[in-house]
């Protein structure tokens, strides 16, 4: 049986969103890469991560969501992620953030929420706009790719001779 015009049109706009969030997902490598490190560094010793965490009530609606936590006894750093940092995405994440300190992450009661804005794409005004909102802003810098082989790895020599 053939597919229906309307089937067809569906499938490919749902391929076609999903590479909408290829970005997205590259982003969100990077930050969860360094950003145990860097948080390391300004002080705050993480003992552990949470991705994608979703904060629920009992009626299951979701209060708020975000790409990552990184916790201590003391800090619970809630960060989000996007390909492209913008004005209202950090305005969306002080709101997130108010909504934490009313019903904190699981575990984290009584905990400092510092807020994380990590981004592939970061204008600086709006890295401006999210330091003056007191965000740590996470951003592309320096070597931000690496060789994933080893050092003893050979590749295959591709060439134009027979």
């Amino acid at each position: 049986m053939e597919p229906t015009p309307e089937k067809i049109l569906h499938n490919r706009d749902k391929k076609i969103g999903g590479l909408g969030n290829v970005p997205s997902l590259y982003a969100g490598s990077q930050a969860r890469t360094r950003a145990w490190e860097l948080f390391q560094e300004r002080g705050v010793e993480v003992k552990a991560t949470a991705c994608r965490y979703e904060h629920g009530e009992a009626n299951d609606e979701i209060v708020y969501a975000t790409d990552m936590l990184l916790c201590n006894t003391r800090y619970t750093a809630v960060t989000e992620v996007t390909d492209q940092l913008k004005q209202d995405g950090a305005d969306y994440h002080a709101e997130r953030l108010r909504k934490c300190r009313k019903v904190p992450p699981t575990g984290a009661e009584g905990r400092i929420f510092p807020g994380a804005l990590a981004s592939s794409i970061v204008s600086s005004e709006v890295e401006t706009y999210a330091k003056r909102r007191c965000f740590f802003v996470l951003k592309p810098s320096g070597h931000s790719v690496k060789i994933a082989d080893k050092k003893d790895f050979s590749p295959k020599e591709w060439n134009t001779r027979a």
